[in-house]
């Protein structure tokens, strides 16, 4: 779903209703001014139709025609907003009109009509008010006139386009200060915006705060988050306290388990020695067991030791391809007894790297060594280098079993390992992680059960120990 901003929001907001109302309001000013303009049209037409009845009694009464034409006459051209006039008799016979080219056809239904009334029409010479009076004095027949209403609708209309201007503008003023009012607030809340945009994901407590000037509204926003981001950092805080004792008890339970066996051995030869029950002949074969033991106590010492990195490593120019090719050299003796190939994949546009050579080979042997472990004999291992932009990308890729992701997240931890017992200490990964942090660099998983697991690093080229 698209994101539609604040500000489009409330503008959208305040222009539909106002055009929503502005066009409501057009319409009814129209059929207002229009229901007026017709009153005002009737009752101007039946006013100068009574003074048309009472010029053309006489006339009609004496059959003088050219007396009743003057009449006829005279009131078209004295008054500007009448159309057409004629005088009917009760059959509807026109006894004088003033249409210069014959009297329309459309007037004869109309002519026929008696009794006082005002209709609007549609004629050739436009809409009318049309009026019928009948003659005074009991003169038999009726008068007709026709009131223009052109003059009338054209003021009507100049006068809704006033109006519908002024409410334009007035709109437009509205629209304008809503604007305004818009602009100020939104930039306040891009201003927060911005301030959790940097506080982002996990604020320090020594950061300083959000500023909680402006509108009430905005400043109890800026409080709110200030007081949360201040939470968050405690709560960050305690996450990573309980992570680290978590992490020094599972070393120390992982040191328990792998340093109890051979301490144990060695206990035991002790005693049997101190109880003078060890014949001569068994004293070469315990004590080679006992400095056994004893190995084994202190590799997994030192490998926890390089776990947690070298004291000071200097970055130099490396000819990965080269460094690739050692890593490989170290891994092959597994690889062959395992019946699994090393497959190096570079890329064309590979130059020297400024990296920490040992540590980086050190991880790299690290993952082909797994890799090689998690692989069916006749399966391959494929090492790909390529540069992106800054970065060195190194990514190992095995075609073994996998391994489901809540499993794949423990990648890393000391002393966890998928192998079946007595086939690791779990420390590979954990040293690899231990030479990328040194290198400033990163390790990504991805595994799926059946499909193998790709090990992907990530080392800036020009990094170094911190």
């Amino acid at each position: 779903m698209s994101r539609v901003s604040l500000r489009t929001r409330l503008l959208v907001g305040v222009l539909i209703p106002l055009l929503a109302f502005g066009l409501i309001l057009h319409t009814a000013l129209r059929r207002v001014l229009a229901a007026q303009v017709s009153l005002a049209a009737r009752t101007r037409a039946g006013a100068l139709g009574q003074a048309y009845a009472a010029a053309a009694a006489e006339p009609v009464l004496l059959g003088d025609q050219a007396a009743l034409d003057r009449v006829t006459s005279e009131m078209v051209s004295s008054r500007a907003e009448i159309s057409y006039a004629f005088v009917a008799d009760p059959a509807g016979a026109i006894l004088s009109h003033s249409f210069a080219g014959g009297f329309p056809e459309q007037l004869l239904p109309i002519a026929a009509t008696s009794g006082e009334q005002a209709v609007e029409l549609c004629t050739e010479l436009g809409r009318v008010c049309h009026a019928t009076v009948p003659l005074l004095d009991g003169t038999p027949g009726s008068v007709h006139v026709a009131l223009s209403e052109r003059d009338q609708l054209a003021q009507s209309r100049a006068l809704v386009f006033r109006l519908d201007l002024m409410f334009a503008l007035l709109g437009s003023l509205v629209c304008g200060l809503v604007f305004v009012m818009q602009t100020l607030a939104v930039s306040r809340l891009r201003e927060l915006a911005r301030g959790i945009s940097r506080s982002a994901p996990l604020p320090g407590k020594d950061e300083a705060p959000l500023s909680q000037e402006g509108p009430r509204e905005v400043a109890n926003i800026a409080s709110a988050f200030n007081a949360m981001r201040l939470r968050l950092a405690q709560t960050h805080d305690l996450a990573l306290e309980s992570e680290r004792f978590a992490t020094v008890g599972r070393l120390a339970a992982g040191l328990v388990h792998e340093l109890n066996n051979p301490l144990a051995g060695v206990d035991s030869f002790l005693r049997r020695l101190d109880s003078g029950k060890l014949t001569a002949d068994a004293l070469p074969v315990y004590s080679a067991m006992a400095r056994e033991a004893m190995d084994r106590v202190f590799s997994v010492l030192r490998r926890v030791v390089d776990g947690a990195g070298p004291g000071c490593v200097t970055p130099a120019a490396t000819d990965v391809c080269e460094l690739a090719r050692e890593a490989i050299e170290n891994a092959g003796q597994r690889a062959r007894a395992r019946d699994v190939r090393l497959i190096l994949e570079p890329s064309s546009d590979l130059v020297p790297a400024v990296i920490c050579r040992d540590l980086v080979r050190q991880a790299v042997e690290n993952l082909l060594v797994n890799a090689v472990e998690a692989s069916e004999p006749g399966g391959d291992v494929r090492l790909a280098l390529t540069l992106e932009g800054s970065e060195l990308v190194l990514e190992v890729r095995d075609r073994g079993c996998g391994m489901p992701p809540e499993l794949a997240a423990r990648i890393g931890e000391p002393f966890f390992t998928t192998k079946g017992s007595g086939s690791g200490l779990g420390l590979g990964l954990f040293l690899v992680r231990g030479a990328l942090r040194h290198c400033g660099g990163t390790m990504q998983v991805r595994s799926e059960p059946g499909a193998g697991t790709l090990v992907k690093l990530q080392i800036p080229v020009a990094g170094g120990a911190d």
